[in-house]
């Protein structure tokens, strides 16, 4: 993990108010002394999430996710830890220390360097398809593939000249220097010479949501191949992590999202209306980039070629969206037909025609499982009523859509719902038992003896001169949920430490524990007479323990024992029932 200086986090977390920052995302109503408003991490249409100026943490009632500012912006703008401290030093117009990352350094001021040396280059390309030079660059783009100069101002489009080192000797006029425009990946160098990395192609500058130039994605006009050559990772980029074109889904907030494969099908689509497109950059579509689109919205379709690569990859997106608990709608395009071109040749309404026919993703599968079996032959029947069952055993999120498309099946292959059920590999499983897909749910909603822990935890924090009685009173294994137990560990060993900011800060690699800890500050409970309330809490909490090891017992003696067996047994539980029965008649 980078190391910055904790004295910088902190004057960066003072200088930046919660509640401005959440502003500029979600439209917050003052409710009290906090602020409440949709949650931007999930679809809802009561709101609660809910930002604490004062405690200067944020928590959403509805997906329990919840920290402070730092958490807040790594979560909505899908940065990394250092990335996220950037960005608060930008808002806040301080200058980043050096970050000191693993074996290599990265600098605050070389970063703003490459950042503006692209952005420069995006001037450059641009300019370039007005020049004599780029002549041929405006007409691909214009007459070939019949853009509007509004969309390629829009875009940011240009042209890289077929010249050796037209940009490089453009940049270092600028004052750059040669070891800038190597890290910024916009030159190669042998031993010979300089060339510029991109040459006689038309350039799609890859733009971050708050208007930087990431990096570049370049297209020859011919057949020569690489077809696309696209910026290599680098300080300011890294392609896993970014999506070509969310920067004008989130300027125009769309509630959907449109993701296709290449820079031309989303530029078609803004052309006809459609500006919610989004691709990836020159790769498979990634964990990463799903989960980007995520925090942005929902519902996503999924657009690609109607051919065998393309049909490949929507597999993929259906399977790394079925991880992220995401239902996104398949848009099926004709074999050997792109967006662009089913656009061109249909219109816009055609286009939309296919957004309204958009099948699930259980439904593409099945149809294409479908469209592989012979159904006029009982032993076709038979392959689909397997293969069927076996897809919806795969991705179906509950019971209740299995049973939907099971009576599809059924009524597609004539095999009874009984059949059906039997031949799927595996139930489909429940929501809470789905760790890969389903939304996450920390301490404070596991159990209902968390409500316990988190008030004694509320207490503890309120109260650090407390922390000898919680002490004498508890051990660990009392706790039933884990993100507690760590918080209480926490505060025996650093009783000074007791302020919510400070300790999400501590637990910032742990999100249930930052949940947690959110839940707790955003309640901000008061106590009438705290050392009762404690004392209270860790009986409780002890007798709750007792209690499962007594329901462990009693499931023992249930079982077939021999007498010499079970007088041991009960016995014991005897006992526990004393202990449990002294311990309530405390609290």
């Amino acid at each position: 993990m980078a190391r910055i200086p904790e004295a910088f986090i902190d004057s960066l977390v003072d200088k930046l108010d919660i509640v401005e920052v959440v502003s500029e995302y979600v439209t917050l109503k003052k409710r009290g002394s906090k602020y409440v408003g949709l949650c931007p991490f999930h679809n809802e249409k009561t709101p609660s999430f809910t930002v604490d100026g004062e405690q200067q943490m944020f928590y959403c009632f509805g997906c329990h996710v919840g920290g402070n500012i730092i958490s807040f912006l790594e979560k909505k703008e899908n940065l990394t830890f250092v990335e996220t401290i950037e960005e608060m030093a930008k808002r806040a117009h301080v200058p980043m220390p050096v970050v000191q990352s693993g074996e290599k350094s990265v600098s605050h001021e070389l970063k703003e360097q490459i950042l503006a040396a692209n952005k420069d280059a995006a001037r450059f390309y641009y300019n370039m398809l007005f020049e004599p030079q780029g002549v041929e660059g405006l007409a691909y783009l214009t007459e070939h593939r019949g853009l509007t100069k509004n969309i390629i101002n829009r875009f940011g489009l240009g042209y890289a000249p077929d010249e050796r080192d037209a940009l490089f000797r453009h940049l270092t006029k600028l004052g750059y220097s040669e070891d800038v425009l190597l890290q910024a990946n916009l030159i190669r160098k042998s031993e010979y010479a300089v060339r510029d990395n991109f040459r006689a192609r038309v350039m799609f500058p890859i733009i971050a949501v708050n208007g930087d130039i990431l990096g570049f994605g370049g297209r020859v006009m011919d057949h020569s191949q690489p077809k696309y050559l696209n910026t290599s990772d680098t300080p300011v980029f890294n392609k896993r992590r970014n999506l070509y074109a969310l920067n004008i889904l989130r300027k125009n907030r769309r509630e959907r999202a449109i993701i296709g494969e290449g820079y031309m099908d989303v530029i078609a689509l803004n052309m006809a209306g459609f500006d919610y497109g989004v691709a990836s950059l020159g790769t498979a579509v990634t964990p990463e980039q799903i989960r980007l689109l995520k925090r942005t919205t929902q519902d996503i379709y999924v657009c690609y070629d109607g051919d065998s690569a393309g049909i490949s990859a929507t597999h993929k997106v259906i399977d790394l969206m079925k991880a992220e608990g995401l239902k996104p709608k398949i848009i099926s395009l004709p074999p050997g037909v792109d967006p662009d071109e089913f656009i061109k040749e249909n219109g816009a309404e055609a286009f939309k025609g296919m957004m309204r026919t958009a099948r699930s993703s259980i439904r593409y599968l099945l149809d294409e499982a479908k469209e592989q079996c012979d159904m006029k032959t009982e032993e076709g029947r038979a392959e689909y009523a397997q293969k069927g069952s076996n897809i919806i055993s795969q991705y179906a999120f509950d019971a209740i859509e299995a049973e939907l498309y099971l009576k599809q099946v059924h009524q597609e292959s004539g095999f009874s719902m009984e059949a059906l059920y039997q031949n799927m590999e595996k139930k489909p499983a429940s929501p809470d038992s789905r760790a890969d897909s389903a939304p996450p749910v920390y301490g404070v909603k596991q159990k209902f003896e968390s409500v316990t822990e988190r008030a004694l935890v509320s207490v503890l924090m309120a109260h650090p001169e407390l922390t000898g009685q919680a002490r004498a009173m508890l051990k660990d294994e009392f706790f039933c949920v884990d993100a507690y137990r760590k918080v209480f560990t926490y505060l025996l060993a650093h009783p000074e430490k007791t302020n919510a900011g400070a300790l999400v800060r501590v637990f910032a690699e742990d999100e249930a524990v930052s949940a947690a800890l959110s839940a707790v500050a955003i309640e901000h409970t008061v106590f009438g007479d705290p050392a009762a309330f404690l004392n209270d809490c860790c009986l409780k909490l002890h007798a709750d323990f007792l209690q499962k090891q007594r329901d462990a017992l009693r499931d023992k003696l249930a079982q077939p024992l021999s007498a010499e067996e079970m007088i041991p047994l009960a016995g014991e539980m005897a006992q526990l029932d004393k202990e449990i029965k002294q311990l309530r008649g405390r609290v």
